[in-house]
């Protein structure tokens, strides 16, 4: 038997699912958002009605492969999750990336390097080239998603 990793607790059940992200619980029904995965999972709706053997009912695909969606609330019918774009850090700092060169340009009176980019914005030289893609294509799909719960509702 292996030694537990958390006291006073009891496992009830076990469900494989691919996860890092946002659980939430809402009446007899838990909501897990996943963090940037190859499936495409978005949101995973289980029914815990009975703990012991949790059930998937339904699973919201992401149609973007440069976002991910891991973050879950439900307020009576409405689901609303994240839309995030994946390896968010690299895309925030590209948003920074135009700015902090012109800052660079006024200082130094030219060209700033890579590394010179990167020290100022707390990344590696490698990944400038990164954070100039990101620059040449913006992401424009981050927000949030909402949609109704048949499963509070019952059927129509």
């Amino acid at each position: 038997m292996t030694d537990p990793i958390a006291h006073n607790i009891r496992r009830i059940a076990h469900l494989d699912l691919m996860g890092a992200g946002q659980v939430t619980v809402d009446g007899n029904y838990a909501y897990i958002g996943h963090i940037t995965n190859k499936e495409g999972l978005g949101t995973t709706i289980l029914d815990v009605s009975d703990p012991a053997n949790p059930r998937v009912v339904s699973t919201i695909m992401l149609d973007d492969p440069d976002s991910h969606s891991h973050k879950a609330r439900v307020a009576g019918d409405i689901l609303v999750v994240n839309a995030e774009r994946n390896n968010s850090g690299i895309g925030r700092k590209a948003e920074q990336l135009p700015g902090m060169r012109e800052r660079l340009r006024g200082l130094l009176g030219r060209e700033p390097t890579h590394r010179e980019l990167a020290d100022r914005l707390g990344v590696e030289a490698v990944d400038i080239p990164l954070l100039e893609e990101a620059e040449k294509n913006p992401y424009d799909k981050g927000g949030s998603r909402s949609t109704t719960s048949r499963t509070r509702r019952g059927p129509s």
